[in-house]
């Protein structure tokens, strides 16, 4: 998947700046709120299909862009110029670690089973839209 998108994207962010994350930290995207804000037709599509890419990655090797992209995928109808430079921002922020990866190191208990400590990020009423809290988690 991450040939697909830089097939689909590398270009387009070839001179942007590398990155140490995925995404702004405290960054919070707002859905278009007039019809001039929004991104055209196929700003839109490009938007969607990098974002279902991305979430493609998520679930099968890199949970550690689950917050940026969970960040993206709230304004997937209604997305801003905003939205696509982060967008955009995260798929750097992939090309750039393609080859870096997770390592978990599992323990086994005094009871024989094994155990993968997990962490994950809250934000407590940190949704602008709506103030819902957010959680986002690695591992179940």
């Amino acid at each position: 998947m991450v040939k697909k998108i830089e097939k689909a994207f590398g270009k387009e962010v070839a001179n942007m700046q590398n990155y140490t994350s995925p995404g702004t930290p405290g960054f919070k995207l707002l859905k278009a709120s007039e019809e001039s804000e929004m991104i055209d037709d196929d700003l839109q599509s490009r938007f969607q299909t990098g974002v279902g890419q991305l979430m493609f990655l998520i679930k099968h090797s890199r949970p550690d862009l689950m917050s940026a992209v969970r960040e993206l995928s709230k304004v997937l109808g209604k997305a801003t110029e905003a939205a696509y430079k982060e967008l955009l921002r995260c798929v750097k922020f992939v090309l750039v670690t393609k080859l870096k990866g997770l390592k978990l190191n599992p323990k086994m208990g005094p009871d024989g089973l094994w155990t993968v400590e997990v962490y994950s990020e809250s934000d407590w009423a940190g949704d602008p839209n709506d103030r819902k809290s957010v959680v986002a988690t690695s591992f179940s």
